[in-house]
């Protein structure tokens, strides 16, 4: 049990969570604000051999063609699976496609028209998925591409789901007191303070910085803002926002994308600009960027950072070289090159993006779990991944979680796209990213 000296150090949501936790082990479950909770998973020490379940299902919430993660999560499903003997259980995945869903919840619309809870409505129908599902006892992913994380972690929780969201960088995550609720990547706010470390170690002094109007991007300007005012008095950022998109087609008119860049390269202009910074979508990043480069504009770009840099660079090419972009994975440690070589194998010849190093991670970091919980009762699986369970690092970088559900390992790496000795196009690290590779 816990000591006196560890309840005291404990939070409200940290004592919430133990008294459920020790309400689902005397059988009062129903004494909770979650929905039956116990019926999902077992302990697995209390179990004959002969009621071993043969399978343990996971549900895996990704958006197909926003880079590689369902395959890294079907690699560590077989190595896991793999390794185990006898009458252990089996790992199933169940994968569930968000785009699947877009026109139901109102995002084939043009975005002046779209419904303004589409992101919760399409959080709802993808959570439906799993919650009627009694052999579901974690969720894993969410791209965050359609904003899906959040709300859906309510249901989740509603449902008695543990859910390792994989992707999301909203800051509100951490504010949901969701017992059942891990964020693994770092939050807007953590990467808006390595931003402003950047920017000022670049010596920038004049930066534009581009932006959607949504919440997210809109808070990330914000926390932008306050991390460079705390370190530096000499660097001047300008705002402008960027118009709403048609999402059908994903495309602006001719007039959208030159009125944009004539209002950046008039900016540039009349207020010294040496930077760019956008915070927005990739679409949007990428049509700006190779727009501005037709217009001969050469100022360097910093886009937010992306699960998978192909589509990046398919879309600007030769228009992005010098863009500099923060990766979530670093690619240089040896957890990355070993993951590596069993990905490529696995898919024969395919090289792994960040993603793809998310989604193996976030199999065998619930798995770990498991193991050391020895339960897949998602309570259980919380209080040891909170309290219990050292950090532990994977492919894409080290997993260890506050009290609020927030991974407290991760860091961003800059990179900048550069075109090697062998004509290829690829973000490298700042420090090696010189010319020629």
């Amino acid at each position: 049990m816990f000591s006196m000296e560890l309840v005291f150090k404990l939070g409200r949501s940290s004592l919430l969570l133990i008294l459920v936790f020790c309400l689902t082990l005397t059988g009062c479950e129903e004494s909770t604000n979650f929905r039956a909770p116990a019926d999902r998973g077992v302990k697995f020490e209390e179990l004959n051999q002969s009621e071993t379940p043969r399978e343990l299902a996971v549900g895996v919430v990704w958006s197909v063609g926003d880079g590689k993660f369902v395959e890294g999560a079907r690699l560590a499903v077989e190595e896991i699976n793999a390794k185990k003997e006898g009458e252990e259980f089996r790992y199933r995945l169940v994968v569930v496609n968000e785009n699947k869903y877009l026109a139901q919840a109102g995002f084939d619309r043009l975005s002046e028209g779209r419904y303004r809870n589409a992101s919760q409505r399409l959080a709802k129908r993808l959570a439906k998925e799993f919650s009627l599902d009694p052999d579901i006892v974690a969720v894993i992913g969410h791209s965050d591409k359609y904003n899906t994380a959040l709300p859906a972690a309510l249901s989740y929780q509603d449902n008695g789901i543990l859910f390792l969201s994989s992707a999301s960088t909203d800051t509100q995550m951490a504010q949901l007191d969701s017992p059942l609720t891990f964020q693994l990547s770092s939050p807007d706010n953590q990467l808006a303070e390595q931003m402003a470390d950047y920017i000022i170690s670049r010596r920038f002094k004049n930066m534009l910085v581009l932006f959607s109007r949504d919440r997210k991007s809109e808070n990330f300007v914000e926390f932008l803002q306050k991390s460079i005012q705390r370190s530096s008095t000499s660097v001047v950022i300008h705002q402008q926002s960027v118009p709403n998109r048609y999402l059908r087609g994903g495309e602006w008119s001719d007039f959208d994308t030159t009125s944009i860049i004539a209002g950046l390269t008039k900016a540039a202009n009349e207020k010294k600009i040496d930077s760019v910074l956008i915070v927005s979508d990739m679409t949007i990043s990428n049509t700006l960027i190779k727009g501005s480069k037709d217009f001969g504009f050469k100022l360097p770009f910093i886009v937010m950072p992306a699960t998978s840099t192909e589509r990046f660079i398919s879309d600007v090419g030769e228009s992005g070289v010098g863009t500099v972009m923060p990766a979530s994975v670093d690619q240089s440690t040896p957890h990355f090159k070993q993951f590596a070589k069993r990905f490529v194998k696995y898919t024969e010849g395919t090289y792994p993006d960040a993603s793809a190093a998310l989604g193996y991670d976030s199999v065998y970091l619930l798995n770990e779990a498991m193991e050391k919980a020895s339960s897949s009762k998602p309570l259980h699986l919380s209080l040891t991944l909170r309290y219990t369970m050292p950090p532990w690092t994977g492919a894409s970088g080290t997993f260890g979680f506050l009290e609020n559900g927030a991974n407290n390992h991760r860091k961003y790496f800059f990179t900048r796209l550069v075109r090697t000795d062998s004509g290829e196009l690829q973000f490298r690290p700042e420090d090696k990213a010189k010319e020629g590779g």
